[in-house]
């Protein structure tokens, strides 16, 4: 049988060994949340100067960033609202002015006019003759 004294060693020793690798699992835990935030931090960094190089890049070529083509689609849209609301305007004011406007009165028809007698063709033809000599 075991002693009362190597009881109390091994599960002193228990509770020592439990111990450490607790606290070795919390150091090993806490090492790779602090890489894995360094790491996130280095790839934001990287991603920003890729974002600025690649702007510049584009800048130099004339070609428009995706804030320029949002800006614009943002300016864009904008516009056509602008035009949608002046074409209401314009048609609520012609819908005024034809409401506003007297009906016409109805024109009397006049008699046609009647188209003047012509002379039979031997009367120009001796007309003519005449007026050579």
């Amino acid at each position: 049988m075991t002693s009362k004294t190597e009881e109390n060693t091994f599960e002193s020793l228990a509770d020592q060994w439990r111990e450490m690798w607790l606290d070795n699992w919390a150091s090993v835990t806490r090492a790779t949340v602090d890489s894995d935030a360094a790491a996130f931090n280095w790839t934001l960094a990287g991603q920003k100067m890729w974002r600025d190089a690649m702007g510049q890049a584009l800048e130099s070529m004339d070609l428009p960033r995706r804030s320029d083509l949002a800006r614009l689609s943002r300016q864009i849209a904008a516009l056509e609202a602008r035009v949608l609301d002046m074409q209401e305007e314009l048609a609520q004011t012609r819908k005024a002015a034809a409401a506003a406007r007297p009906e016409p009165k109805p024109v009397p028809q006049s008699k046609p006019k009647t188209q003047p007698r012509t002379a039979p063709a031997s009367a120009r033809a001796a007309n003519q003759k005449g007026k050579s000599k």
